[in-house]
């Protein structure tokens, strides 16, 4: 009789036990559905925050929660990227690190509104490195149009990115403020991108 007791006991304990391990998973598997995948891109991006013309970019999403925000349809991403002088003109060599924080709409769906800021760090070297070179540190904004499916594939941006503040760094002179120089930033307030989100 104890030892029919005994195995019944054991039967229950297992059967309690799977039962248990089923209805965590089937809950870890739910809580995975619900969870929004993570996605991680690489694009080029023509004019824009790329001050050197062409620029090649690493972006990833951020697990932030804005109070303000519904960030149950919101995704926030950052993103850096490089860019190089020379392959729009060898009299001038120099590089650019462009870098953003942006917030995109409607994170479940192929077609968004992205708005966010752009720095960057912009270092020419002159014409044939003259000692005429500076820095420039630029602050630019974005509102604009993004294709981007939530399981990944083809990126495709385009965007208004007016600068909003630069400032300069003169190897052989101190100054700040606009000058004539920034008369490029003029094409650089649309940017376009292309790349591939996985």
């Amino acid at each position: 009789m104890s030892t029919f007791r005994i195995k019944d006991l054991r039967f229950r304990s297992i059967k309690l036990l799977f039962v248990i391990l089923v209805a965590l998973t089937s809950v870890q598997l739910n809580a995975q559905e619900k969870r929004p995948k993570r996605q991680t891109a690489i694009f080029l991006e023509v004019l824009g925050q790329s001050l050197t013309v062409l620029s090649l970019n690493l972006e990833t999403d951020i697990q932030r929660k804005w109070r303000f925000l519904d960030s149950s349809r919101l995704r926030t991403v950052v993103s850096i990227g490089y860019g190089d002088y020379r392959l729009a003109n060898t009299q001038n060599p120099g590089f650019n690190i462009p870098i953003g924080v942006n917030i995109i709409t409607n994170k479940h769906s192929n077609h968004h509104f992205e708005g966010g800021l752009g720095l960057g760090v912009n270092k020419s070297y002159g014409a044939v490195r003259k000692n005429n070179g500076f820095y420039r540190v630029l602050v630019s904004g974005r509102l604009g149009y993004r294709y981007q499916k939530p399981e990944g594939g083809l990126l495709f941006r385009a965007a208004f990115t007016p600068p909003l503040f630069v400032h300069y760094f003169y190897d052989n002179r101190p100054k700040g403020g606009w000058n004539l120089q920034d008369l490029d930033l003029f094409f650089h307030i649309i940017g376009v991108s292309v790349g591939y989100s996985f």
